[in-house]
This record gives structure tokens, C-alpha cells and sequence, in this order.
């Protein structure tokens, strides 16, 4: 049985490289001879000299997709090559070190990852029908409250409506000054007397900002949400400290 499947790609340097599922490449005996611009002997004895150190076996037995068909074969991988480079060709290692061992044999090959393939979704309108077909056949009521504002979002991005005013990455949080005062420890009580001049406070310094409607008490408001910071924290504390 082969302990890997792999892809094989012409290189014009080493001759070929082979690269499995997970994108980990591999080189031949002779593309490892190539890299190191010596006669395969010297690998031959470099992996001895491993073997007899005591070093598991380097070599993996390789089921290779080519052109012509399935072929077996022998192959090394990056941990065997970054070691034969440290003995015979020490000026590759910088290299190593900027793009990555992988990465590196793979471009000396332009070898190109095969990106998987997206299925196309329904239009939008076809995707907002089932949803509202899919939460009728279970029961959901639209209007109610917990979760209408959720919904409304979703249509919303499905039919590209949203319309944030800022831009957000994955890693952004967004609260309104109320949530993050509670976050940083202030008394409920306190947030909740001065919640309004605070909030016009926070506003006066202009710090980068979104609006969003939230349900507040019942009622559907329009509320400031402020990227999560430090400047934004400074600000709360300032304020709140005050009242304390």
C-alpha cells in the first residue's frame, strides 16, 4: 500500500515535483541530486547517514498521478530535503525560510493548487422564497419579536440590500456605548441614569461609527454602534469616572 497519492508536475530544475492533496511537495532521488547540484550518491548517503543516526525512514512509497497513468514511486519529503539542503546547499535555506519549503518547490514548478469548486446558488429571490417556505413548514412567526430583526438581516443580505457604512472584517466588533460600558464593569445602574448624555458624549468625539436597528425595550430604534477599541474604551472611562 502507498503511503501517499500524488500530483506530479514538470519542473525545468529538478524534473519534476509531486505535490499530495494537502499541497506538501515531494522531489525524487534525482530531483533532490538536482536540487543540491550533486550526483544522487550524495543522497544516497545522506539518507544512510540518517538511518544509521537512527532516524526513522524518509522515504514514502508514492502512488503517482502522471500523464500516462498511475505509477508507483519513490519519494522524499520537506523535512529530508531542508536537512540534505543544510548539508550540501546552505544558501537555499534563506529561501526556505522566506516562502516556505513547500511553497518554494512548488513555484520552481509554477505548480498551481487546484481551487475547489463552488456550487452556484439559486437567485435571490428563489433563496428569500425558500426561507420564508422553510420557516412557515416549521413554524416560525415572522413577526415575532426575538428573532424578526435577525431575519430582516438575512433577507437583507441575501438580496445585497444591507448597506453597512463601514466596511467590517471578521476579527470587528461593533457595540453601542451602553454594551461596552457594561462590559468594562460599570454599575448597571449608573449606564442606566446617564445612558443618553453619554452616549451624545461619546458621539462628540467622532470616533468611527455604524447605525443599526435593534429592538430596545420593545420598540425598534435606531442605535450608534462604535468599533470595539482602545479609543472608545478612553473615552467610556472618561466620562463614567466622572459620575462615579
Amino acid at each position: 500500500m502507498p503511503n501517499i497519492t500524488v500530483n506530479s508536475a514538470k519542473c525545468p530544475i529538478l524534473g519534476e515535483i509531486y505535490v499530495d492533496s494537502k499541497g506538501n511537495a515531494y522531489l525524487s532521488q534525482r530531483g533532490c541530486a538536482r536540487l543540491i547540484d550533486k550526483h544522487p550518491t550524495y543522497v544516497s548517503r545522506y539518507e544512510e547517514t540518517l538511518f544509521k543516526g537512527g532516524t526513522k525512514s524518509t522515504t514514502l512509497e508514492a502512488e503517482i498521478t502522471t500523464d500516462g497513468g498511475i505509477q508507483g514511486g519513490t519519494l522524499y519529503n520537506s523535512d529530508f530535503i531542508f536537512g540534505l539542503c543544510e548539508k550540501y546547499k546552505p544558501e537555499l535555506l534563506k529561501q526556505f525560510a522566506k516562502h516556505g519549503i513547500n511553497s518554494f518547490l512548488k513555484q520552481l514548478a509554477n505548480f498551481e493548487e487546484q481551487k475547489p469548486q463552488v456550487a452556484d446558488l439559486p437567485p435571490a429571490d428563489v433563496r428569500v422564497t425558500n426561507l420564508a417556505n422553510a420557516l412557515d413548514k416549521f413554524g416560525f412567526e415572522m413577526d415575532n419579536p426575538r428573532f424578526k430583526q435577525g431575519l430582516q438581516d438575512l433577507v437583507g443580505d441575501i438580496l445585497g440590500v444591507s448597506g453597512k457604512s463601514l466596511p467590517e472584517t471578521p476579527s470587528e466588533k461593533w457595540l453601542g456605548v451602553a454594551e461596552k460600558a457594561q462590559q468594562m464593569g460599570y454599575p448597571v445602574k449608573l449606564i442606566t441614569r446617564f445612558r443618553s448624555s453619554l452616549g451624545r458624549y461619546v458621539a462628540s468625539h467622532k470616533l468611527a461609527h455604524k447605525t443599526e436597528e435593534r429592538l430596545c425595550n420593545g420598540t425598534q430604534r435606531t442605535i450608534k454602534l462604535y468599533r470595539d477599541n482602545q479609543p472608545l474604551e478612553a473615552v467610556i472611562a472618561e466620562y463614567l469616572d466622572a459620575k462615579l
